[in-house]
C-alpha cells in the first residue's frame, strides 16, 4: 500500500505528515482511529519532528542521525499503513482522499512480474553478535517502501572466510519485507564470517535475479 500512498523523496513526506497527521488527529473519530493508534501516530508523529530537526541540520546530521531517520520513517509508513488499512472505505470522503493521498482500494488483485533487478542490500550497522541490513529498490533508493508485491529473499551461510560463490551452500531464505532487518548470531558464530545474497520474489513464489554476495566477520 505504501508505494502509492507516501511521497518517495523525505522532504516530501516531512510536509505530507506535517498536514496528514493534525488532519487524522481532527477526524479520529469520524475515521474510526483507536485511541492507541492516535497516541502511536502523534508519538511517531514527535520523534518525527526530532529525528528530522537534526537531519537537515548541517552541524547535528551525522550517519547515527540519518540511520535514526530512515527507522523513524520506516516505523511511521509501517504504522500509517496499518491506520489505513482500518478506515473502512465508506467513511473516507473526497477531501479524505485528497490530502492522505488514498485511492479507492481495488478488490481484485494483480499479479506482479518479479523484479528481475537485485534489492540494493547493505550492512547499514553492526555490532556484537548483530547486523542490521538495510534493503531498497533501485528503481527508488530514495524510498524505505518494498516494490509493488515483491518480498526480499534473503539467503546467508556461516563459515570461514575467503569463500566465493560455488563453495558456499545458502539456506532456503528468509523472506523480508520491512527495509531494516535485524539479524542476531549465537556465541559459537564469533570470529567467524556471514555471507549474504538477496533477490526479489513475487506472490507466486518466483524468484528474480540474485544480488552479489556481501561478507562480513561476526564480531
Amino acid at each position: 500500500m505504501e508505494e502509492h500512498i507516501f511521497p518517495r523523496k523525505d522532504a516530501d513526506f516531512h510536509t505530507y505528515i506535517t498536514v496528514g497527521i493534525p488532519y487524522l488527529d481532527t477526524n479520529k473519530i469520524r475515521l474510526l482511529i483507536s485511541a492507541p493508534n492516535v497516541t502511536a501516530m502523534l508519538a511517531s508523529k514527535t520523534a518525527w519532528d526530532l529525528v528530522w530537526g537534526k537531519y537537515i541540520d548541517e552541524a547535528q546530521n551525522t550517519k547515527i542521525v540519518t540511520g535514526d531517520k530512515n527507522t523513524a520513517r520506516q516505523n511511521f509508513e509501517t504504522l500509517l499503513t496499518t491506520i489505513y488499512e482500518d478506515i473502512p472505505d465508506s467513511v473516507l470522503n473526497s477531501t479524505d482522499r485528497e490530502k492522505l493521498n488514498l485511492k479507492l482500494r481495488d478488490l481484485t488483485p494483480t499479479q506482479q512480474d518479479v523484479l528481475n533487478t537485485p534489492p540494493l542490500m547493505v550492512i547499514d550497522r553492526s555490532g556484537h553478535w548483530l547486523h542490521v541490513l538495510r534493503f531498497r529498490n533501485p528503481a527508488t533508493p530514495d524510498s524505505n517502501a518494498m516494490p509493488l508485491g515483491q518480498k526480499v529473499l534473503l539467503q546467508r551461510y556461516i563459515g570461514v572466510a575467503g569463500l566465493t560463490p560455488p563453495n558456499i551452500i545458502w539456506s532456503e531464505g528468509l523472506a523480508i519485507t520491512k527495509a531494516l532487518n535485524e539479524i542476531t548470531f549465537d556465541e559459537a558464530d564469533q570470529g567467524k564470517t556471514v555471507y549474504y545474497r538477496s533477490c526479489y520474489v513475487n506472490t507466486r513464489g518466483q524468484k528474480g535475479t540474485v544480488g552479489d554476495l556481501i561478507s562480513r566477520v561476526i564480531s
